[in-house]
């Protein structure tokens, strides 16, 4: 892949190139736009609008909804995900939401956006909160046709669901007010006082004057009276199904997430005749404004930041920029940040775009992004999708470097957590980056990180994580059997298992990187740590009297950056070497700009 103005980074094979599926658009308010993704057919019978869950759940949700959109469009139905104001890559910080009134109003302008590209009827679709948010809406909005997914009969009971998690050490302060202040944590995010307030107040069977052509609703066995809902939301027709795997679709997990299909499949074709019964022929979608710029933050104490959805990559990859309205500098700082486990690119609870905006308007050129086949990134024709670690992994981030910095992508700071430190650090070691920051990382197992030169290419074998012995792996896998070994293990026995390569060192993962001059910063919690200090205490040192090595353990950190502490340390660490040592050594964050291309065009 050649960068423009630049060497040759990483060869890209022949392989062939599935687009994005969907166009993201910016829809709303132009002070406070909220971001989406349209999947529309050229003539449709309808739309559906898509309405997250909040916090955490909202994980599982998402890829439900891509596949479920996908599929409406297959079926000649329009259908718009999006982000609620405060959540997601929609404008906003969620501490700006006063009420859940404001996302209900989110909802009733994603049902006028549709309507304005043709759509004369529309269903809404809502999963957990978002069903509550959904039946409020659809009366605001008029809507008749509503499909409700698991949903919440109340928020006192999805705020008392979040307390309970938190006394089974899932989330210690889920539900509970935060270091003595009125706003609430709960997985994944920090409601402000008054939003909980109000999410609390809020009840499915409070609102019964909107009367529903059709109801469709999607219930546990044993836990939700559904009699009491269908009595209560008065409709038409109405139909009930009962969801059997809500409880392992829930259980959040970055690394092996679960999609109910079935789940999926029922709520398409349920959509498309309902859809049918309202509409007599299909009518052509008027073309939404696509790929175009926003203002996400407007010019305050600092500049004002401009956000761009991009194609990199021969299409396959999606990401998002976010850098100072106006001019630019082309030396300006860059940063690319990359995806954790299968999570999409907003990162940990949505620190990403936080994060991003923040430095944007200081004048640093932020891009988060993701992986082929992971979030809204497309999949090549002989790829998985969903692949935690995928071979092609180093293909993607010299495109994003290369986008960010044409004429050297060398100077692209890699910013990622967990399996994102993975690839972070064999992205470093590739592009030869001058400086990386991991997160509580996974390591690559091979002791030796290859450079790309130029009459060389990256062996696309070697990208994965190699393959451990099967008795390593099930011995690593268990948490008694782990602390024993490390407990009874002479130091003489691991270094032996080092030099076998059964059981290498982590510390040593980082001994390229640093050899080639890259600023190497780890943050790791206290039981992350262990892996690099246990055995490799030698060669931490070593590696800091070059003084290009930097670690640092933070004793509270938890490793997937759920509770709030976490990502506060984190974003306040990252953000004071983003915006002092990296930007003063690798480009000047304050510095008079300049006019300059952006880069590689989006379609």
């Amino acid at each position: 892949m050649p960068c423009p103005g630049g060497r040759e980074a990483i060869h890209v094979s022949g392989r062939a190139q599935v687009a994005v599926s969907g166009q993201p658009v910016w829809l709303g308010n132009a002070d406070r736009p909220l971001f989406g993704w349209l999947h529309a057919p050229e003539r449709v019978s309808g739309a559906v609008v898509l309405c997250l869950p909040i916090g955490d759940e909202s994980f599982a949700a998402y890829r439900a909804y891509r596949l479920l959109a996908q599929q409406l469009e297959s079926r000649g139905v329009a259908a718009l995900r999006f982000d609620y104001l405060g959540t997601g890559d929609s404008a906003g910080l969620l501490e700006d939401v006063k009420d859940v009134g404001t996302w209900i109003t989110d909802i009733s302008r994603a049902v006028e956006f549709v309507r304005e590209l043709g759509a004369c009827s529309v269903v809404l679709v809502g999963m957990r909160v978002g069903a509550l948010l959904a039946r409020r809406a659809a009366s605001l909005s008029d809507v008749r046709l509503l499909a409700l997914w698991d949903p919440c009969e109340s928020g006192r009971g999805f705020l008392r669901e979040q307390r309970l998690l938190g006394a089974t050490g899932k989330l210690p302060s889920a539900g509970q007010n935060v270091h003595e202040s009125p706003d609430v944590e709960i997985q994944g995010a920090v409601l402000p006082g008054s939003l909980a307030a109000s999410l609390e107040a809020l009840d499915l069977l409070d609102d019964s004057a909107h009367v529903l052509d059709r109801l469709l609703l999607l219930v546990r066995p044993g836990r939700s009276r559904a009699e009491r809902v269908q009595m209560a939301v008065p409709a038409r027709s109405i139909r009930c199904e009962e969801v059997l795997q809500q409880e392992r679709f829930f259980d959040v997990d970055v690394w092996n997430p679960f999609v109910d299909d079935s789940s999926v499949r029922l709520i398409s074709r349920w959509c498309v005749e309902a859809l049918g019964a309202n509409q007599e022929r299909p009518s052509a979608v008027a073309a939404p404004p696509a790929w175009r710029p926003a203002i996400v933050q407007p010019e305050g104490k600092h500049r004002a930041v401009v956000e761009t959805p991009v194609s990199l990559g021969a299409g396959h990859i999606f990401g998002i920029v976010s850098e100072p309205a106006g001019v630019q500098d082309p030396l300006a700082p860059a940063v690319a940040l990359l995806n954790m486990g299968l999570d999409r690119h907003t990162g940990p609870s949505r620190m990403w775009p936080e994060l991003a905006r923040s430095w944007a308007g200081r004048g640093v050129r932020v891009l988060r992004f993701d992986l082929s086949g992971i979030g809204d990134s497309g999949t090549r024709a002989d790829q998985l999708p969903e692949i935690v670690y995928p071979a092609t992994a180093l293909e993607d981030i010299a495109a994003a470097a290369c986008y960010l910095a044409p004429g050297d992508p060398a100077r692209v700071l890699l910013v990622g957590a967990c399996s994102g430190g993975y690839h972070a650090t064999e992205g470093g070691a590739a592009l030869n980056s001058k400086a990386v920051w991991l997160i509580n990382p996974a390591v690559p197992s091979s002791k030796a990180l290859r450079r790309v030169t130029h009459d060389d290419t990256a062996d696309t074998d070697r990208r994965a994580v190699r393959r451990l012995p099967p008795i390593v792996v099930r011995l690593a896998q268990s948490p008694w059997a782990a602390r024993l070994a490390h407990f009874l293990m002479p130091r003489i026995a691991w270094r032996a298992l080092d030099a076998t390569g059964l059981y290498p060192f982590a510390a040593r993962a980082f001994r390229t990187l640093v050899k080639g001059g890259t600023d190497t910063y780890v943050l790791c919690g206290a039981a992350e740590a262990r892996k690099f200090v246990a055995y490799g205490t030698s060669e931490l040192r070593r590696l800091s009297r070059s003084g290009h090595f930097h670690f640092e353990v933070a004793d509270d950190l938890d490793h997937t950056l759920l509770r709030a502490h976490s990502r506060q340390r984190v974003s306040a660490e990252l953000s004071e070497y983003v915006l002092g040592p990296f930007s003063n050594r690798h480009g000047c964050a304050e510095a008079p700009c300049t006019d300059v291309g952006s880069g590689p065009s989006s379609p």
